[in-house]
């Protein structure tokens, strides 16, 4: 058989693989980053060389930190998981704030975990709206530590909203949203999508399985990014990081969102890695967005938004946005494969969002439900 050698990727893994390995720098954002671009490109090795990088990987993994419960959750393409609590109390009681105790489980590998954990309802919005609320996850750090986990305990569940069709379209559609930003950027939430059995240990209500994401702590991103958490109201366009700022503001226009605001921090997470260094935003929350178009998503008229699908750039600098676009569309073809590859959607759903995608592409695309407009902050 013979085999093709990109030696230019190959040199390209080889550096970065060694570089980690040798610098322990499992934290580094942009490293973990690269590595993950390089992943994909990793089939055109030689199978010898591919071998050797993927031992390298392995001594680096096992020398860092203790990985964390999310990132063991990472190696699957979509985790089943069962939640077991008294749903009866939470849904019956949409403004209850304490957590509640519940059990978390799953299989992988043959074997099944389970977790005795807490529970709560969270956010705002969907929490009024959904039949079944979002949900915070509270796990042990004690139990965390005893089986060699990090102590990053709290994750995020994002839960179906309505119980129909279009119900888990959303959520599938706005997880994808999550994998886009994160081909874009390593300053970025991860999610693992999961498909979820509510158990309601009451037995008020059948069990139901659904599918639904889980979103990676606020605590383990600032850590894997080597930063912390700002929280400042009113945090003047010069404090942000400008090329990030750009990013985030392009991608919000690229989904259509307007379901967002820094300087009250709306859906937006504010990270510094030094008390002198740039604020650098890291958004979230993206079913009020055109390329999710929920149903019960509400255009923000403040800005101008007439339908959630029409997009208003919401950027600190609408005029100078050329080398930001032309970096989107270097990244085109590899977010056109996550949504096109993504098996558990539709083909025709896929094609309704690339057809959206499209019109930010290419804006000649004649649609008169996607309107493109700009407004300043």
């Amino acid at each position: 058989m013979k085999f093709e050698i990109n030696t230019d990727i190959q040199n390209k893994v080889l550096k970065n693989l060694t570089n980690r390995f040798l610098n322990n720098v499992s934290d580094n954002a942009q490293l973990i980053f690269e590595e993950q671009q390089i992943k994909k490109e990793m089939r055109t090795l030689h199978p010898i060389v591919y071998a050797f990088c993927l031992l390298i990987s392995f001594v680096a993994n096992a020398t860092t930190a203790p990985h964390s419960i999310f990132d063991s959750f990472q190696e699957e393409d979509v985790l089943d998981i069962t939640i077991s609590t008294n749903f009866e109390r939470i849904l019956n009681d949409m403004k209850l704030e304490e957590y509640q105790p519940a059990q978390f489980s799953y299989k992988m590998d043959g074997q099944t975990y389970n977790w005795d954990i807490k529970v709560k309802q969270r956010g705002r919005f969907r929490r009024r709206t959904c039949e079944m609320p979002p949900l915070k996850l509270n796990f042990s750090k004690k139990d965390l530590e005893q089986e060699g986990l990090a102590k990053f305990d709290k994750m995020k569940l994002v839960t179906y909203c309505m119980d129909d069709g279009t119900g888990k379209e959303n959520v599938l559609k706005e997880y994808l949203a999550y994998k886009l930003y994160n081909e874009l950027t390593p300053y970025s939430f991860r999610v693992q999508l999961v498909r979820v059995a509510y158990v309601d240990t009451q037995k008020s209500m059948r069990k139901i399985k659904r599918f639904g994401f889980l979103i990676e702590s606020t605590s383990e991103l600032e850590a894997r990014i080597g930063a912390e958490e700002v929280e400042k109201h009113g945090i003047a366009a010069s404090e942000l990081h400008q090329k990030q700022e750009a990013l985030a503001a392009e991608f919000q226009y690229l989904i259509g969102n307007a379901d967002w605001n820094t300087a009250v921090m709306h859906n937006t997470k504010l990270m510094q890695k030094s008390p002198d260094a740039p604020v650098i935003l890291v958004p979230y929350d993206f079913d009020f967005s055109g390329l999710v178009n929920a149903a019960y998503a509400k255009p923000n008229r403040n800005v101008g938004q007439e339908t959630i699908t029409q997009r208003v750039f919401m950027g600190n600098a609408p005029s100078n946005r050329t080398a930001m676009q032309n970096y989107f569309q270097s990244k085109k073809s590899d977010m056109y494969e996550v949504i096109n590859n993504f098996k558990f959607l539709n083909w025709d759903v896929q094609l309704e969002m690339t057809n959206y995608l499209d019109t930010y592409f290419n804006p000649a695309v004649d649609n008169v439900d996607y309107i493109d407009s700009a407004v300043g902050k």
